[in-house]
């Protein structure tokens, strides 16, 4: 069935609002990435400097924010899905999580929603078997999605999933969900080409966006960005305390136009010398 132009045309137009969205986030997104995998800012370092002092300054970052991401974590785990009154597993625990080893996949979820502020989930139906559902989890820096009130709503508008943004090597293309398709994304630096759509039948988009904290106005916020200062000032002072250890271990002291006192045989007033005659 061919798809309306109008159709394509709004399709598109949102897709491109997405991918303006999605280019303004990576840039905060990549930060905390760097941060987390230690890729940090290091302390001032001059055009001059010394390969000892750089050598220092590269073992001055103490990276301590995984660990900030990893308390939480650690105490988050989805063990079984009940309906109520019932003591048994539901048929949808078999067909979609086990289905989809979400439980060893499940972590990636809550760990990224921790470290960034949110993250996705995409539940659609198999192309191939429309009973078998397909669950993938989603990162931030990959997926941007439009809510009509992004403090309340369960379900986007219309969402975009890019793995990588334009100008990257390689093949640039994802997907475009709404509430009635998932299309073929191509992107270049302004636009988006969508193609080959294919009915869903989830009767909305079907992407979730799992938050660790939500404000009035949609905005998520993780544990990692407020404390990138923090973790600059460790490094700092990390670095301040190897340059005072390095340089004040083995001080030198010279002092010119001394001699040092000589011991003297009291009888005769000859300096007394030792047995290698100092």
């Amino acid at each position: 069935m061919t798809t309306p132009a109008d159709v394509v045309a709004t399709a598109e137009k949102r897709a491109k609002r997405a991918l303006e969205g999605l280019q303004q986030d990576r840039t905060t997104l990549d930060l905390v990435d760097n941060y987390v995998r230690g890729r940090q800012a290091g302390p001032y370092m001059p055009r001059t400097a010394t390969q000892e002092y750089k050598l220092l300054a590269a073992r001055c970052i103490s990276n301590f924010l995984p660990m900030v991401v990893a308390a939480p974590s650690q105490a988050l785990a989805v063990e079984g899905y009940h309906r109520a009154g019932s003591a048994e597993d539901a048929p949808e625990w078999n067909a979609g999580w086990q289905a989809n080893s979400l439980d060893a996949r499940q972590a990636a979820v809550y760990r990224a929603a921790i470290t960034y502020g949110h993250s996705f989930v995409v539940t659609i139906p198999s192309r191939t078997d429309i009973q078998q559902p397909v669950i993938r989890a989603v990162s931030p820096r990959c997926m941007w999605a439009a809510y009509e009130d992004p403090a309340s709503d369960e379900w986007p508008l219309y969402v975009l999933e890019l793995p990588k943004l334009p100008g990257s090597k390689g093949v640039v293309s994802g997907w475009f969900y709404n509430d009635k398709n998932v299309w073929r994304a191509a992107p270049d630096e302004d636009s988006v080409t969508l193609s080959d759509p294919w009915a869903h039948g989830m009767g909305v988009c079907p992407v979730r966006r799992f938050a660790a904290q939500v404000d009035l106005e949609g905005r998520t916020t993780g544990v990692v960005l407020p404390l990138i200062p923090l973790q600059d000032r460790i490094n700092q002072t990390v670095f301040d305390l190897l340059i005072a250890q390095t340089y004040g271990s083995f001080k030198v002291r010279w002092i010119a136009g001394m001699a040092p006192p000589l011991k003297r045989d009291p009888e005769t007033g000859e300096p007394v010398l030792d047995g290698d005659g100092n």
